[in-house]
C-alpha cells in the first residue's frame, strides 16, 4: 500500500480529526473508531471489520505490525507521521507503530442471542459496567469459552473505547457485543427460550455449581457497588452467587463473571 505525506505536526487537520475518536461521542457520531496495535488491528480485520485509514511511524514499527502493514488495504491508504505526532494518537505505552480508523460494526440483540454452535446459547448481560478495563476483561473471557454474544443494558461502559479494547485483546472484534434496554432484552430472551440467572444475594441465590447452565442461558451481572437494580433482581428467573469465605462480601465483576461463565463452560464440558 502507498504511504501519503509524512505528518511532523500534531495540528495536522487529520491527526487532529483521528485523535477525536478517542470521545464517545465522536465515535457513536462518526461511526469511526480509533485503534492501534497489530494484535487488535489483525483481529478486527480478520473478523471482518474494514479500515478506513492507517497511520505508521517507522521509528515505533514493530515486525508484528510489519507484517500486517503489507497486508492493509484501505479506503485512504497510510498515512505516514512522526514519534511526536503519534503520540498523540496512542493511548498506551509501548505502542508498536500501528493505528487505523476502523468502521463501525454493531451487533443486533438477535446476533448476540444466536447460538455460537451447535450447544444452548450462553450469553452475558452487563448493566452498569462503567469501567473499561472491567468490561473488557469480561469481553475477553466471553471469548475464551465461546459465549454466543454479550448485551450492554443501562449504565455500561463503551465496548469500543481504545482502553475496553486493549482489555479485551482485541476480542471486542470477533464477539457479538449488542446495546439493549432491560425491557428489550427480557423479551428477546424469553422468545430465545433464555434462562435469566441474576448475578446477587438474597436467599434464594445458590452457588453456579447448583445451577444447571446447560441450556439456553443468560447471566446477569451489574455494577460492583450497586449490584444489579430491583428489576433484574423481580425478572430473573433464578439468583446465583459466589461463596465468599474471607473478609470480603464480593469479587471484582470481572472475576465474577470469568467463574460464572466457565463454570457454564464446565457443565456443558461434561
Amino acid at each position: 500500500m502507498s504511504e501519503e505525506l509524512h505528518i511532523t505536526s500534531a495540528q495536522n487537520p487529520r491527526i487532529k480529526d483521528a485523535a477525536a475518536l478517542r470521545d464517545r461521542k465522536e465515535r457513536e457520531q462518526r461511526q469511526r473508531i480509533l485503534v492501534e496495535g497489530a494484535r487488535e488491528i489483525g483481529r478486527a480485520i480478520a473478523s471482518g471489520w474494514r479500515v478506513e485509514s492507517a497511520f505508521v511511524c517507522r521509528e515505533l514499527l514493530s515486525d508484528a505490525a510489519q507484517a500486517l502493514l503489507r497486508t492493509l488495504t484501505s479506503d485512504r491508504g497510510v498515512t505516514s507521521v512522526s514519534a511526536h505526532v503519534f503520540d498523540k494518537l496512542a493511548v498506551r505505552d509501548g505502542s508498536d507503530g500501528l493505528a487505523v480508523i476502523l468502521h463501525t460494526r454493531g451487533a443486533t440483540l438477535t446476533e448476540a442471542l444466536r447460538p455460537a454452535n451447535s450447544a444452548a446459547p450462553l450469553v452475558v448481560a452487563l448493566h452498569g459496567i462503567e469501567k473499561p478495563g472491567n468490561l473488557g476483561a469480561i469481553l475477553r473471557t466471553a471469548d475464551g469459552v465461546g459465549a454466543s454474544g454479550v448485551v450492554l443494558l443501562e449504565g455500561c461502559s463503551d465496548p469500543l473505547s481504545p482502553n475496553a479494547i486493549r482489555a479485551s485483546l482485541g476480542t471486542a472484534f470477533a464477539l457479538p457485543v449488542a446495546v439493549a434496554t432491560t425491557a428489550a432484552l427480557l423479551d428477546a430472551g424469553r422468545l430465545a427460550g433464555l434462562t435469566f440467572f441474576a448475578a446477587a444475594l438474597g436467599a434464594s441465590a445458590r452457588p453456579p455449581w447448583q445451577h444447571d447452565l446447560s441450556g439456553p442461558t443468560c447471566l446477569v451481572l451489574g455494577a460492583e457497588a450497586t449490584g444489579l437494580p430491583e428489576a433484574w433482581l423481580s425478572a430473573a428467573d433464578r439468583r446465583v452467587l459466589i461463596p465468599m469465605r474471607g473478609i470480603a462480601d464480593s469479587l471484582n465483576v470481572a472475576a465474577a463473571g470469568a467463574m460464572l461463565l466457565y463454570e457454564a463452560l464446565r457443565q456443558r464440558s461434561t
